[in-house]
């Protein structure tokens, strides 16, 4: 008989259950705490008819056909995916469920520029990368000496930062209190969340970038995010983060945790053309 260490134990009470953590019910929250507005704009970009009657039914009602209550029905409490996708402050329910991010443009610390993103987890993402983007994403045009021709490249392409900074609000844990964070130098960006994958994936799929896996940390979220357009499904993700950075001719990502599995980082290097520019 094989005695499971604490990583295995950790992951053997984790498959225990039949709900995962987002779908389960919160006691500490109310119905009252979603809000009709969150619930109304939901409905109305993914095209669903519902978002018409959102203001003129019971919230319970409303809730209750989103599939967004548990617990018997002479006491209706909100999942944990409902709290963290249609409350207004998701982090009263789950501390540090914000994503963090840090423009560091010097080793010391000078010019840097911190800024945190609270709120529904798609708010959330929404905003943040409207910031990267309009902040810390730049184009880098050259002309091709005796041709018409320019290169063009930017320092870390768009469609890869979506991917991993997705990935990480979906998969991290809202049991444990710590945030999404995206640290950005001239060198690279990195993208935090905890904690990693589960020890199905080896570290040589790891190494090459093969995050597939039957568990799903948050399966209630990812479908909504889904819907949102803000989040890929059937392991699609880290694929095309690899094809983001080779299509705009950056080094390829990297993907590291270490052997607890207690964090996982992508690590998105920035593009030559702009140490080549930094050095002149």
């Amino acid at each position: 008989m094989i005695k499971p260490d604490l990583r295995d134990e950790r992951e053997l009470r984790y498959l225990a259950g039949e709900l995962s953590f987002d779908e389960r019910a919160n006691y500490h929250a109310d119905i009252d705490d979603l809000k009709p507005v969150l619930l109304e704009h939901y409905l109305r970009t993914v095209g669903s008819e519902l978002y018409k009657s959102v203001f003129d039914r019971p919230l319970q009602d409303v809730a209750s056909d989103m599939s967004l209550l548990g617990c018997q029905s002479e006491c209706r409490k909100p999942l944990n995916a409902a709290l963290l996708l249609f409350s207004d402050h998701p982090e009263e329910f789950f501390p540090y469920a914000q994503i963090e991010v840090v423009d560091k443009p010097d080793p010391t610390g000078i010019g840097m520029v911190e800024k945190i993103f609270r709120g529904p987890l798609d708010r959330q993402l929404v905003d943040a990368l409207a910031f990267i983007r309009n902040y810390c994403l730049s184009e880098y045009v050259t002309k091709v000496p005796d041709s018409a021709l320019a290169i063009r490249a930017f320092n870390f392409p768009y469609l890869a930062v979506k991917e991993a900074l997705c990935n990480a609000v979906l998969h991290k844990s809202y049991r444990i209190h710590e945030p999404v964070t995206v640290t950005v130098t001239p060198q690279k960006m990195e993208i935090l969340s905890i904690p990693g994958p589960d020890s199905s994936i080896t570290d040589e799929a790891l190494e090459k970038g093969r995050l597939v896996s039957g568990q799903q940390r948050n399966r209630m979220i990812g479908n909504f995010l889904r819907r949102l357009s803000l989040a890929e499904g059937r392991n699609t993700g880290v694929p095309r983060i690899i094809a983001a950075m080779k299509s705009n001719g950056s080094p390829p990502p990297s993907f590291e945790t270490d052997g607890e599995r207690s964090y996982f980082q992508t690590v998105l290097p920035v593009h030559p053309l702009f140490l080549q520019k930094r050095s002149v």
